[in-house]
């Protein structure tokens, strides 16, 4: 977790802020993005919601995303805009979160990786499929 909490603040330049914090009771990541205009968005997930391969790099009028899918299309993630003074929050089934200008892909494909670590699930003895015979 403190890898992506890294590599997802190393994103931030000169015109944008990046920021993401991991309430652990919840099971959420908060992630936050702040341009140089002061519009400031953020997005609440809980990490069972994030669909394990849809975490990518998307690019739409020149400009570059780092997308985050729900995992079953289904609107799981709150957005919230901050917008003069007032904060205006509405579900959504897709994070795009917007990269700098100069997109440095090592430093987007590092949080992309650390992301999907965070998703995987560590395999348990009692995850194991036991086979019982009958007595």
């Amino acid at each position: 977790m403190d890898s992506l909490i890294e590599s997802y603040k190393n994103l931030t330049d000169k015109e944008n802020e990046y920021n993401i914090e991991f309430v652990e009771n919840k099971n959420t990541l908060i992630f936050k993005f702040k341009t140089q205009n002061s519009e400031q968005i953020g997005y609440k997930v809980i990490l069972t919601d994030i669909h394990p391969q849809g975490i990518f790099r998307y690019e739409s009028d020149n400009k570059t995303f780092l997308r985050i899918l729900s995992i079953d299309n289904g609107h799981r993630f709150i957005k919230e805009k901050f917008r003069n003074g007032f904060r205006v929050s509405n579900t959504t089934n897709v994070i795009d979160i917007g990269l700098p200008k100069i997109v440095d892909l090592e430093k987007t494909d590092k949080v992309i990786r650390d992301l999907k670590s965070v998703l995987e699930k560590p395999v348990t003895e009692s995850d194991e499929i036991q086979i019982v015979e009958p007595k």
